[in-house]
């Protein structure tokens, strides 16, 4: 006889998602803003490619987080029929880092021009100067420099392995970088231009 209960089949106990999907929602949404931001300890002058291998396994764990969320709490409302906060817990975090997203923004050039231009003007004020690792107003620049079309040029440093961005500060022509092929050049007025080129 016990032998036979034993083979009877029991569900397996039905609980909410819980701290495990919490903490796999957690971690990988923090290392995202942290990649997002800039933030420490994930700060600095890193390429997209660089971004992207910290940013793709992230997105792996919280693909799977959801999924596990999902499964549990269809389990649970089907099976137990009620309401638990573990339910909202992890869409919470990950509602709330969209909110932080939204609400503040990163940094853009516009807000950083009046520095950019001061820097461009130094640059044009002692000719032959550059700078390097420049942290902007939140912008991070690998280097600034003046080029043979009298352009200053800000490369950004979050580049990718085929294309370097940026921008010039070239109030008396278009820039040109003695003849370099640019695959995008737009002028954003006040003598600035947002570009990109191969590398």
């Amino acid at each position: 006889m016990d032998h036979m209960t034993s083979d009877v089949y029991r569900p397996p106990s039905t609980k909410p998602p819980g701290l495990l999907v919490l903490t796999m929602t957690l971690v990988p949404v923090v290392v995202l803003l942290c990649v997002y931001y800039d933030w420490w300890p994930l700060s600095g002058n890193m390429e997209y490619l660089h971004k992207l291998l910290i940013a793709a396994p992230a997105l792996l764990v919280l693909a799977g987080a959801a999924l596990e969320w999902i499964f549990c709490t269809f389990l649970y409302v089907k099976r137990v029929r009620r309401w638990s906060w573990w339910l909202a817990a992890a869409p919470g975090v990950v509602i709330a880092a969209a909110l932080i997203g939204f609400v503040f923004p990163r940094p853009s050039f516009d807000d950083a021009r009046p520095q950019f231009e001061q820097i461009a003007q130094d640059i044009i004020d002692r000719p032959g100067s550059t700078r390097s690792n420049l942290d902007i107003d939140g912008i991070d620049i690998a280097s600034v420099g003046r080029r043979s079309d009298g352009g200053v040029y800000f490369v950004d440093a979050d580049n990718s392995v085929a294309s370097k961005t940026g921008w010039i500060y070239s109030p008396e022509r278009k820039p040109d970088d003695n003849g370099r092929v640019f695959i995008a050049l737009t002028d954003i007025g006040g003598g600035w231009y947002e570009f990109e080129y191969g590398t």
